[in-house]
């Protein structure tokens, strides 16, 4: 995106390709981070502990996906301090 952006400010056209591949790599790159990440928490958890560290894992993956929303951030910023308040 740099390069695009270099001919951009230059007063070149630029093909919607490196925006294409652009999302395309981040999305492989997600998707190859996200199971490295899960198996690291995974075994750096106590045995106890793993089920509700998998757990944590996927809520924070799907409320930082919630916040990327903008009219969606308050319902996630509510369920994450919920999700964080201690049971009684």
């Amino acid at each position: 995106m740099y390069c695009a952006a270099q001919y951009t400010l230059a007063g070149q056209t630029v093909l919607p390709t490196w925006l294409v591949l652009t999302y395309l790599l981040h999305c492989f790159a997600e998707l190859c981070l996200s199971p490295v990440g899960l198996s690291y928490f995974s075994k750096l958890a106590p045995p106890r502990f793993v089920g509700q560290v998998m757990g944590m894992w996927f809520l924070f993956h799907g409320a930082r996906q919630q916040s990327r929303r903008p009219a969606l951030r308050p319902v996630a910023t509510r369920v994450i301090l919920e999700s964080l308040r201690p049971c009684s």
